[in-house]
Order: C-alpha cells, then sequence, then structure tokens
C-alpha cells in the first residue's frame, strides 16, 4: 500500500565495514510503479519522506531518479531499464565498506552499483516506500537466509 513515500526499514541491517545483500519483490501496476528501494542510517527520521530525508540513499523503480541524503538527482540511475517491470524480485546489496547500493533483477539484468554515496563504515537498513496503493514491497530474505 502507499507509504506516502516514507520509509520503512528493515531489522536486518548491514554491519559496519560489511555488505548485506536482501531479496525482496516490487508489485505494483505499468502506470502506477510507484516503488523505491533505498540504503538509511538507523537515526534517519521516519516522518520525512524519502525526498526529503537527510540519512536516505536511494533510487525510485519507475524512472531513473535517484535520492541522496534528501536531494533528487533525475535520472541519476544510469544502468537498467527506464522503469522497471513489476512483479519483479530484486537483489539488493548494501556495501558499508565502500559505501555502495547494487541492484540486480534476479533472472535479467545485473545492474551493479547504481549509488556509490552512502555514508562509510555505519550501519545501513535496507529501507523501501511507496507512493501508491497499488504498489507493495516484500522482503524475502537476506543473504544469510538465502544461503540457509
Amino acid at each position: 500500500g502507499d507509504s506516502g513515500y516514507h520509509p520503512y526499514l528493515s531489522e536486518n541491517y548491514c554491519p559496519v565495514g560489511g555488505e548485506k545483500k536482501y531479496y525482496v519483490k516490487a508489485e505494483g501496476s505499468r502506470t502506477s510503479n510507484y516503488v523505491y528501494l533505498a540504503a538509511a542510517t538507523p537515526d534517519l527520521d521516519l516522518d520525512d519522506s524519502v525526498g526529503d530525508n537527510k540519512r536516505v540513499w536511494g533510487c525510485f523503480l519507475c524512472s531513473r531518479s535517484i535520492f541522496l541524503a534528501g536531494e533528487q538527482v533525475v535520472n541519476g540511475r544510469k544502468a537498467g531499464p527506464d522503469a522497471f517491470p513489476v512483479p519483479c524480485t530484486l537483489e539488493v546489496t548494501v556495501n558499508s565498506a565502500n559505501g555502495t547500493l547494487a541492484l540486480r533483477i534476479v533472472g535479467g539484468e545485473d545492474l551493479g552499483v547504481v549509488i556509490d554515496t552512502l555514508p562509510k563504515q555505519q550501519p545501513l537498513h535496507l529501507a523501501v516506500g511507496t507512493g501508491s496503493d497499488s504498489c507493495k514491497v516484500t522482503l524475502l530474505a537476506t543473504e544469510a537466509e538465502a544461503e540457509a
């Protein structure tokens, strides 16, 4: 459902200096694919939307726009489709050592690093949000659960 672009955080986080993979299913419609995937520090303000949040770095699935600490960069995501096909399953890799967020469409394209300005050496959570009632994001597994 619609989170008003306010972030929801995963309980499992990428530890300081580490890397964590998350597998998420994104759902929506062709006309309202308003889902974003991001990394966030634990001290973010949950009342701020992704566009205003100084502690969130992520990208929309409906466009090439990315948000870096409250600043929108139109066409900031260079790799991958203009809009992701939904439903789709994505592998989201957050790396605290390198300050990166990478995306791969499971069974499809590997976009590689889409954001390289995450804060380094800080714990980072997966943050997700939506902007339409037809959208849904489900955390399927983390790296350790996927390997089990």
